[in-house]
This record gives structure tokens, C-alpha cells and sequence, in this order.
């Protein structure tokens, strides 16, 4: 997990952390955080990198904090 996206990690954990206390289904709050997060991360350059390297068959070059 150490190579992966550092952005999208810390956002993985956050959310999965809040889900697993208290549940989550479609009608609620979190869960609509949850798809406009996603929908919002993959247009950043994190999200660019990952398909790009992965398509190259090379490493990612990760920049955290780009947008």
C-alpha cells in the first residue's frame, strides 16, 4: 500500500474509519460524500498518474497535494 496514491490512501482510511463505526447506506450523508469525493479525485493529477503508469507499466511518480 506504500506505493500507492498518498491523497487517495489518507482519503480511503478517513472514510472507511467513518463508515465502519457507524454504518453507511445509500440514503445517507456520508454515503453522498463518499460518491462526490470519488467522482472529485478521479480528476486530479494523482488519478491521471495512476492510469498513466499503470497503462506505461512503470512506477508512479506521486506529487501529493497537486489538484
Amino acid at each position: 500500500m506504500l506505493g500507492n496514491a498518498p491523497d487517495a490512501l489518507a482519503e480511503t482510511k478517513r472514510l472507511a474509519m467513518e463508515s465502519s463505526f457507524g454504518g453507511m447506506s445509500v440514503e445517507d450523508d456520508a454515503y453522498a460524500r463518499l460518491v462526490r469525493m470519488h467522482a472529485a479525485k478521479r480528476q486530479t493529477l494523482e488519478a491521471s498518474e495512476g492510469l498513466a503508469s499503470f497503462a506505461e507499466k512503470r512506477a508512479a511518480k506521486w506529487a501529493s497535494g497537486e489538484a
